[in-house]
């Protein structure tokens, strides 16, 4: 019996996937994701594409604009992480040492051997993660931010990730729309060169259908400067 309902869950999943309407007046942003990444999984891009509309009625901010945010943040990645190549810097070469200190670590801790520890960390080339999951929460947003500070679980739970991200787009509207048009390129920088480049960067993902010109997106939150 078990064997059975498998075969037939497997079954009903597999027509329904053959026969699922993915044209943009049925799914929009589902149609959108896949025009944009057509390797997605199915069931996956179906339940990101309903937290993208939640989303985008939340914030009051066009639901494709804030697909091709996504886009350009992760490629619909959940897990996804942007690194950095550098060295570190004194202060983080100081939080090592400590952290060995306390644990013990290290057996002879002569002020020598500190030095020898510090200078050898200092010379390595490291990696650092910066920014996670398929919104891209930046590290000092989850410092800051208590409704964005679970690594773990903005790595594997994209509903959490893109609720802690409306959030902070929510924010950044109530605190800019007024005055800014493009308000939402501070969610990359609030750098204007930086910001510039980003529009630059999402208004691609729009163009590359035609929801610019048939009304879809809001074009007064996307007008270039």
């Amino acid at each position: 019996m078990k064997h059975f309902l498998i075969i037939l869950i497997f079954c009903f999943s597999y027509v329904f996937a053959k026969d699922l309407d993915l044209s943009p007046k049925k799914h929009p942003i589902l149609s959108k994701m896949f025009e944009l990444q057509p390797k997605l999984e199915l069931k996956t891009a179906m339940q990101i594409s309903n937290a993208i509309h939640r989303c985008a009625k939340q914030i009051g901010i066009d639901k494709f604009l804030l697909t091709a945010i996504y886009n350009q943040e992760s490629s619909f990645k959940v897990d996804a992480v942007n690194s950095r190549r550098g060295y570190l810097d004194e202060n983080s070469v100081m939080l090592i040492v400590q952290e060995l200190i306390q644990h013990n670590l290290v057996s002879d801790l002569t002020d020598e051997n500190i030095k020898n520890i510090k200078n050898a960390i200092n010379q390595k080339v490291v990696q650092v993660n910066s920014d996670f999951g398929i919104s891209q929460i930046n590290y000092k947003n989850m410092l800051r931010l208590e409704y964005c500070s679970d690594k773990t679980k903005i790595l594997n739970d994209y509903k959490y990730s893109i609720q802690c991200s409306c959030n902070i787009l929510k924010s950044l509207k109530r605190r800019y729309e007024k005055n800014e048009k493009l308000w939402w390129t501070r969610y990359h920088s609030n750098n204007s060169y930086l910001r510039s480049q980003y529009y630059n960067a999402v208004s691609r993902f729009l163009e590359r259908s035609d929801d610019l010109e048939s009304g879809r997106v809001d074009t007064e939150s996307v007008e270039s400067r």
